[in-house]
């Protein structure tokens, strides 16, 4: 019987994270104009739907933090 786990699990860089975050916050831009920008301007290949995947999971990590900030400082 074949095993059906993953074999592999295909991390986007750091960087290019990085630079994803790093233009959301400038711009505010969507997923797919960010994508637009990292293929036209810096000839990275990306598809929109793991641009807007990286923008949910900054989003989420930020939200947390701010949250965690609100309740210590209430307490």
């Amino acid at each position: 019987m074949k095993s059906t786990r993953p074999h592999r699990i295909h991390r986007t860089d750091r960087k290019v994270e990085q630079k994803i975050v790093q233009i959301r916050k400038q711009y505010r831009y969507c997923s797919s104009r960010i994508k637009g920008i990292l293929q036209n301007q810096y000839k990275i290949m990306i598809g929109h739907m793991i641009v807007y995947q990286i923008i949910c999971r900054w989003f989420k990590q930020t939200f947390i933090k701010t949250q965690n900030q609100t309740q210590i400082h209430q307490i």
